[in-house]
């Protein structure tokens, strides 16, 4: 019996997942340049020209990878509006949504860092969403630095420090077996690190 176009859709967009992971953890494990479409196809155990038809070349998948990277990261940064809640909450719930989002899948932003090197679009996308990222701590921190809980330094140095322990994180669980489970750092145990 034949599948129904929905079947066809979820075995199409299974398969697209399964292989911009195997193509991230390879690209994340080689670098780019070093790995081949060859490479990719025989490591999930499909021929060249059924990957072909998901994905026109190897800069297209990248390219893929890296916008559903810079989707995650703006579905973070543009949760929905502020509540009451005080500066302070808001950012540890931030800290949370980017740990939550690093723990389900770490790759994500070392595939992200790999695209900081590309030329054109690629590094575009990437270095728009980092800006965001960016004014999007700076502001939080400031906001909170006004309730006097977080340490009065420079907010630029402060969200540089956050976000590269964040990005410290999400490295160590990719090349690091022992990331698992008890040793993953809470949101209020990374907030600690600029706390008064």
């Amino acid at each position: 019996m034949p599948r129904t176009p929905e079947a066809n859709q979820l075995v199409a967009s299974r398969r697209r997942e399964e292989i911009t992971q195997v193509a991230s953890q390879l690209f994340i494990q080689f670098g780019y340049d070093n790995v081949r479409i060859t490479d990719i196809a025989e490591k999930i155990g499909i021929s060249q020209g059924l990957l072909y038809r998901y994905f026109s070349d190897k800069e297209g998948l990248f390219a893929a990878i890296v916008e559903k990277g810079v989707a995650e990261v703006r579905l973070v940064i543009n949760s929905p509006d502020r509540t009451e809640e005080s500066a302070t909450t808001w950012l540890i719930m931030f800290i949370e949504k980017m740990l939550g989002s690093i723990y389900q899948n770490p790759q994500r932003l070392q595939v992200l860092l790999i695209g900081a090197r590309f030329p054109g679009r690629i590094l575009e996308l990437v270095n728009s969403s980092f800006e965001e990222l960016r004014v999007y701590t700076i502001k939080l921190i400031v906001e909170a630095q006004e309730e006097g809980i977080i340490v009065d330094e420079d907010p630029f140095l402060l969200a540089g420090l956050l976000l590269s322990t964040l990005q410290g994180i999400a490295f160590g669980i990719v090349h690091f077996a022992s990331y698992q489970g008890k040793l993953m750092p809470t949101a209020k145990q990374v907030f600690r690190i600029i706390r008064r």
